[in-house]
């Protein structure tokens, strides 16, 4: 997220950037099928985090962008970065209700979730 805000603040003419948070196995925070609210230790594959640990780190990298980005002024009078920027935070799918026999939850489509901020959105609002 720092090389993100580093790299907007250079006003180098960046249209888009992707940040992947890859830190858990490549797959995300939140890809966690095996022990997703086990604490303490990592999940049956060796290699992913239980979601207590996960979720924390990723809501902390994207706050402080947030954070960073609305103190940093914009092109506009007036306007700061955030107001100048779009961030997405997004998936490929949503988890079904129910846990599976790993104590994790398998992937499901009729959820999915997206979050917008900065940019034009108006807060608030609900799309569907």
């Amino acid at each position: 997220m720092l090389l993100a805000r580093n790299i907007l603040a250079s006003d180098a003419g960046t249209r888009f950037m992707w940040v992947s948070n890859a830190y858990n196995g490549n797959n995300g925070a939140a890809d966690n099928q095996d022990n997703i609210y086990g604490r303490g230790a990592l999940a049956p594959r060796g290699f992913l985090l239980p979601i207590y640990d996960s979720v924390p780190r990723l809501d902390a990298a994207i706050g402080s962008l947030i954070e960073d980005l609305s103190k940093m002024p914009g092109k506009e009078p007036g306007k700061t970065m955030l107001d100048e920027t779009m961030v997405v935070i997004g998936h490929e799918f949503g988890r079904n209700p129910d846990f599976n026999l790993n104590n994790g939850r398998d992937h499901w489509g009729p959820a999915y979730t997206d979050v917008f901020i900065g940019g034009d959105v108006k807060p608030g609002r609900i799309v569907r």
